[in-house]
Protein backbone atom coordinates (compact mmCIF):
# COMPACT_ATOMS: atom_id res chain seq x y z
CA UNK A 1 0.00 0.00 0.00
CA UNK A 2 1.52 2.92 -0.88
CA UNK A 3 1.94 6.24 1.52
CA UNK A 4 -1.34 7.99 0.30
CA UNK A 5 -3.70 5.24 0.47
CA UNK A 6 -2.06 4.54 4.03
CA UNK A 7 -3.14 8.17 4.85
CA UNK A 8 -6.71 8.16 3.31
CA UNK A 9 -7.41 4.75 5.51
CA UNK A 10 -6.02 5.99 8.43
CA UNK A 11 -6.28 9.59 8.41
CA UNK A 12 -9.76 10.33 6.01
CA UNK A 13 -10.26 11.46 2.39
CA UNK A 14 -9.46 15.11 3.42
CA UNK A 15 -6.28 14.96 4.93
CA UNK A 16 -4.84 12.78 2.26
CA UNK A 17 -6.07 14.94 -0.41
CA UNK A 18 -4.25 17.79 1.67
CA UNK A 19 -0.86 15.99 1.99
CA UNK A 20 -1.20 15.20 -1.89
CA UNK A 21 -1.94 19.26 -2.66
CA UNK A 22 0.85 20.08 -0.46
CA UNK A 23 3.59 17.68 -1.95
CA UNK A 24 2.29 18.53 -5.32
CA UNK A 25 2.50 22.47 -4.50
CA UNK A 26 6.74 22.35 -3.32
CA UNK A 27 8.86 25.18 -3.06
CA UNK A 28 7.30 28.75 -2.89
CA UNK A 29 9.45 30.39 -5.00
CA UNK A 30 13.47 30.45 -5.85
CA UNK A 31 13.54 32.50 -2.56
CA UNK A 32 12.49 29.38 -0.58
CA UNK A 33 14.40 26.97 -2.48
CA UNK A 34 17.85 28.47 -2.21
CA UNK A 35 16.98 28.65 1.71
CA UNK A 36 16.14 24.57 1.64
CA UNK A 37 19.36 23.73 -0.51
CA UNK A 38 21.80 25.50 1.92
CA UNK A 39 20.43 24.11 4.75
CA UNK A 40 20.67 20.63 3.14
CA UNK A 41 24.42 21.61 2.53
CA UNK A 42 24.54 22.78 6.25
CA UNK A 43 23.76 18.93 7.36
CA UNK A 44 25.41 17.56 4.53
CA UNK A 45 28.37 18.60 6.02
CA UNK A 46 27.52 17.38 9.39
CA UNK A 47 26.93 13.93 8.57
CA UNK A 48 30.04 14.03 6.13
CA UNK A 49 31.83 14.78 9.04
CA UNK A 50 30.20 11.69 10.70
CA UNK A 51 30.79 9.55 7.67
CA UNK A 52 34.32 10.41 7.41
CA UNK A 53 35.43 9.64 11.70
CA UNK A 54 32.94 6.92 12.20
CA UNK A 55 32.06 5.24 8.70
CA UNK A 56 28.56 6.01 9.21
CA UNK A 57 26.43 6.30 5.96
CA UNK A 58 23.08 7.85 6.04
CA UNK A 59 20.29 9.03 2.72
CA UNK A 60 19.05 12.21 2.44
CA UNK A 61 15.48 12.84 0.56
CA UNK A 62 14.71 15.87 -0.77
CA UNK A 63 10.83 17.12 -1.20
CA UNK A 64 9.96 13.46 0.80
CA UNK A 65 6.20 12.19 0.00
CA UNK A 66 4.88 13.29 3.99
CA UNK A 67 3.58 15.97 6.27
CA UNK A 68 6.94 17.11 7.17
CA UNK A 69 8.88 17.40 3.95
CA UNK A 70 11.48 19.64 3.09
CA UNK A 71 14.25 16.95 3.85
CA UNK A 72 14.58 13.88 5.15
CA UNK A 73 16.88 12.09 6.93
CA UNK A 74 16.97 8.33 7.23
CA UNK A 75 19.96 6.82 9.14
CA UNK A 76 18.31 3.52 9.02
CA UNK A 77 15.18 1.81 7.90
CA UNK A 78 13.72 2.84 11.43
CA UNK A 79 15.70 5.95 12.25
CA UNK A 80 14.37 8.82 10.32
CA UNK A 81 14.48 12.54 10.54
CA UNK A 82 12.02 14.95 9.25
CA UNK A 83 12.47 19.27 8.63
CA UNK A 84 10.01 21.80 7.58
CA UNK A 85 11.79 25.16 6.29
CA UNK A 86 10.15 28.51 6.99
CA UNK A 87 12.00 31.75 6.37
CA UNK A 88 9.86 33.62 7.62
CA UNK A 89 8.93 35.89 10.26
CA UNK A 90 5.02 34.68 10.13
CA UNK A 91 5.13 31.46 11.74
CA UNK A 92 2.72 29.97 14.22
CA UNK A 93 1.71 26.27 15.44
CA UNK A 94 -2.01 27.13 15.23
CA UNK A 95 -2.05 29.03 11.98
CA UNK A 96 -5.11 27.67 10.23
CA UNK A 97 -6.60 26.23 7.69
CA UNK A 98 -3.80 23.49 8.11
CA UNK A 99 -1.96 24.14 11.18
CA UNK A 100 1.73 23.18 11.53
CA UNK A 101 1.93 21.49 14.82
CA UNK A 102 -0.82 18.85 13.21
CA UNK A 103 1.74 18.31 10.36
CA UNK A 104 4.37 17.49 13.00
CA UNK A 105 1.52 14.70 14.80
CA UNK A 106 0.31 13.16 11.57
CA UNK A 107 3.95 13.03 10.51
CA UNK A 108 4.98 10.92 13.96
CA UNK A 109 1.64 8.85 13.44
CA UNK A 110 2.80 8.03 9.66
CA UNK A 111 6.20 7.28 10.17
CA UNK A 112 5.12 4.88 12.95
CA UNK A 113 2.69 3.32 10.76
CA UNK A 114 5.61 2.74 8.42
CA UNK A 115 7.72 1.14 10.78
CA UNK A 116 9.82 3.31 11.89
CA UNK A 117 10.83 3.39 15.58
CA UNK A 118 13.09 6.90 16.11
CA UNK A 119 11.56 9.70 14.86
CA UNK A 120 12.41 13.77 15.32
CA UNK A 121 10.64 16.40 13.68
CA UNK A 122 12.39 20.15 13.49
CA UNK A 123 10.75 23.36 12.32
CA UNK A 124 13.61 25.56 10.89
CA UNK A 125 13.58 29.66 10.95
CA UNK A 126 15.39 32.07 9.57
CA UNK A 127 14.26 34.24 12.13
CA UNK A 128 16.03 34.57 15.87
CA UNK A 129 13.14 36.03 17.85
CA UNK A 130 10.34 33.45 15.99
CA UNK A 131 13.05 30.65 16.61
CA UNK A 132 12.20 31.30 20.43
CA UNK A 133 8.68 31.95 20.33
CA UNK A 134 7.84 29.06 18.65
CA UNK A 135 10.36 26.77 20.82
CA UNK A 136 8.26 28.41 23.83
CA UNK A 137 5.04 27.69 22.32
CA UNK A 138 5.54 24.39 21.29
CA UNK A 139 2.38 21.89 21.79
CA UNK A 140 2.64 19.77 24.30
CA UNK A 141 1.42 16.71 21.94
CA UNK A 142 4.56 17.12 19.70
CA UNK A 143 7.23 18.15 22.61
CA UNK A 144 8.64 14.83 23.09
CA UNK A 145 9.86 14.68 19.48
CA UNK A 146 9.81 18.12 17.65
CA UNK A 147 12.65 21.14 18.21
CA UNK A 148 12.82 24.27 16.40
CA UNK A 149 16.24 25.13 15.17
CA UNK A 150 17.09 28.74 14.04
CA UNK A 151 18.82 28.67 10.85
CA UNK A 152 19.73 32.26 8.89
CA UNK A 153 18.83 32.98 5.38
CA UNK A 154 22.06 34.27 3.55
CA UNK A 155 23.43 36.17 0.69
CA UNK A 156 25.98 33.27 -0.21
CA UNK A 157 28.07 30.04 1.16
CA UNK A 158 30.92 32.89 2.98
CA UNK A 159 28.27 34.47 4.42
CA UNK A 160 26.68 31.04 5.86
CA UNK A 161 30.51 30.11 6.86
CA UNK A 162 30.33 33.28 8.91
CA UNK A 163 27.11 33.18 10.46
CA UNK A 164 26.56 29.79 11.24
CA UNK A 165 30.29 28.50 13.26
CA UNK A 166 28.80 24.89 13.34
CA UNK A 167 28.89 25.13 9.14
CA UNK A 168 31.88 26.46 9.25
CA UNK A 169 33.67 23.99 11.92
CA UNK A 170 32.51 21.17 9.56
CA UNK A 171 33.75 22.40 5.98
CA UNK A 172 37.29 23.16 8.17
CA UNK A 173 36.65 19.15 8.99
CA UNK A 174 36.47 18.21 5.48
CA UNK A 175 39.07 20.40 3.53
CA UNK A 176 42.58 19.57 3.27
CA UNK A 177 43.12 22.91 3.81
CA UNK A 178 41.43 23.79 7.26
CA UNK A 179 43.26 27.28 7.33
CA UNK A 180 42.29 28.23 3.76
CA UNK A 181 39.61 30.46 3.60
CA UNK A 182 39.70 30.31 -0.27
CA UNK A 183 39.75 26.66 0.18
CA UNK A 184 37.04 26.38 2.93
CA UNK A 185 34.55 28.51 0.42
CA UNK A 186 35.56 26.07 -2.46
CA UNK A 187 34.57 23.06 -0.32
CA UNK A 188 31.49 24.88 0.81
CA UNK A 189 30.25 25.64 -2.64
CA UNK A 190 31.05 22.42 -4.16
CA UNK A 191 29.47 20.17 -1.23
CA UNK A 192 25.93 23.08 -2.35
CA UNK A 193 26.30 22.37 -5.92
CA UNK A 194 26.37 18.76 -5.48
CA UNK A 195 23.28 18.38 -3.22
CA UNK A 196 21.86 20.91 -5.69
CA UNK A 197 22.59 18.43 -8.96
CA UNK A 198 21.12 15.39 -6.79
CA UNK A 199 17.53 17.35 -5.33
CA UNK A 200 16.06 17.59 -8.17
CA UNK A 201 15.64 13.71 -8.41
CA UNK A 202 12.14 14.79 -6.10
CA UNK A 203 11.48 12.19 -2.93
CA UNK A 204 14.69 9.41 -4.01
CA UNK A 205 17.12 8.98 -1.47
CA UNK A 206 20.92 9.65 -1.65
CA UNK A 207 23.29 8.60 0.45
CA UNK A 208 25.85 10.61 1.90
CA UNK A 209 28.72 9.02 0.60
CA UNK A 210 27.21 9.93 -2.85
CA UNK A 211 27.16 13.22 -2.43
CA UNK A 212 30.00 13.28 -1.35
CA UNK A 213 31.96 11.49 -3.80
CA UNK A 214 29.84 14.12 -6.52
CA UNK A 215 31.34 16.96 -4.70
CA UNK A 216 34.91 15.37 -4.46
CA UNK A 217 35.02 14.60 -8.16
CA UNK A 218 34.24 18.50 -9.18
CA UNK A 219 37.28 19.64 -6.62
CA UNK A 220 39.21 16.69 -5.64
CA UNK A 221 42.03 18.74 -4.31
CA UNK A 222 40.23 19.78 -1.31
CA UNK A 223 37.96 17.29 -0.11
CA UNK A 224 39.18 14.58 2.09
CA UNK A 225 37.68 11.63 1.80
CA UNK A 226 35.83 8.69 3.61
CA UNK A 227 39.40 6.77 4.15
CA UNK A 228 41.43 6.51 6.89
CA UNK A 229 44.97 7.84 5.83
CA UNK A 230 46.73 5.34 3.82
CA UNK A 231 50.06 4.26 5.40
CA UNK A 232 53.24 4.78 3.29
CA UNK A 233 54.74 1.78 1.98
CA UNK A 234 57.90 1.19 4.39
CA UNK A 235 60.07 1.01 1.49
CA UNK A 236 59.20 4.72 0.71
CA UNK A 237 58.91 5.45 4.24
CA UNK A 238 62.76 4.85 4.90
CA UNK A 239 63.33 7.17 1.53
CA UNK A 240 61.55 10.18 2.61
CA UNK A 241 62.92 9.54 6.45
CA UNK A 242 66.54 10.03 4.95
CA UNK A 243 66.10 12.94 3.29
CA UNK A 244 67.48 16.08 5.48
CA UNK A 245 65.10 18.74 7.10
CA UNK A 246 62.65 16.81 5.25
CA UNK A 247 59.07 15.77 7.31
CA UNK A 248 55.48 14.63 6.01
CA UNK A 249 52.23 14.03 7.08
CA UNK A 250 48.81 11.82 5.59
CA UNK A 251 46.66 13.10 8.72
CA UNK A 252 44.03 14.12 6.59
CA UNK A 253 43.64 12.38 3.80
CA UNK A 254 46.67 14.05 1.86
CA UNK A 255 50.03 13.48 1.53
CA UNK A 256 51.18 17.19 2.87
CA UNK A 257 55.16 17.41 3.09
CA UNK A 258 57.67 20.44 4.54
CA UNK A 259 60.92 21.31 4.10
CA UNK A 260 63.50 23.03 6.23
CA UNK A 261 60.92 24.22 8.22
CA UNK A 262 58.19 25.16 5.83
CA UNK A 263 60.77 26.79 4.02
CA UNK A 264 59.16 24.97 0.78
CA UNK A 265 55.65 22.78 1.53
CA UNK A 266 53.01 21.80 -0.49
CA UNK A 267 50.46 18.95 -0.87
CA UNK A 268 49.86 16.43 -3.63
CA UNK A 269 46.69 17.18 -5.33
CA UNK A 270 44.99 13.65 -4.90
CA UNK A 271 44.43 12.17 -1.89
CA UNK A 272 45.98 8.55 -0.29
CA UNK A 273 43.40 6.67 -1.56
CA UNK A 274 43.87 7.83 -5.08
CA UNK A 275 45.33 4.75 -7.29
CA UNK A 276 48.25 8.22 -8.05
CA UNK A 277 49.66 8.08 -4.30
CA UNK A 278 50.25 4.68 -5.22
CA UNK A 279 52.08 5.26 -8.19
CA UNK A 280 53.84 8.02 -6.56
CA UNK A 281 54.95 5.38 -3.61
CA UNK A 282 56.16 3.03 -6.25
CA UNK A 283 58.72 5.47 -8.50
CA UNK A 284 60.28 7.25 -4.99
CA UNK A 285 61.01 4.00 -4.27
CA UNK A 286 62.72 3.02 -7.74
CA UNK A 287 64.31 6.22 -8.17
CA UNK A 288 65.39 6.56 -4.47
CA UNK A 289 66.15 10.05 -4.32
CA UNK A 290 69.11 11.06 -1.17
CA UNK A 291 68.13 14.81 -1.20
CA UNK A 292 65.16 17.04 -1.19
CA UNK A 293 66.73 18.34 -4.89
CA UNK A 294 66.24 15.11 -6.12
CA UNK A 295 62.83 14.38 -4.41
CA UNK A 296 60.91 18.27 -5.30
CA UNK A 297 60.04 17.06 -8.77
CA UNK A 298 58.24 14.21 -7.93
CA UNK A 299 55.67 16.56 -5.28
CA UNK A 300 55.04 18.65 -8.25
Amino acid sequence: MDILSIVKSEFGLNVAEYLQNKNRGGVSGSKGLDYENKFATFKLAEHAIILLTHSIDCKFSPQHLGFADDLVIFNSDIDAHYFQLKNSVSVSWNKKPHPLYLDFEYQYMLSSILGIKRISCQLVISDMKSTKKLHRLMPRSIAEFSSVFYFPEVNGIHELRLKMPEFNECIKGLCAFPHEDDKLDAVAIVLNAAWCNAAPSGSASIKVSELLGAAKRIQPSYIRWVVNPIPLNDKAKKVLENIENFSYSTDNGFFSWSWCDGLESGTLAYDCSDPRFASFQQILIRSSPSQFSELEGLLL
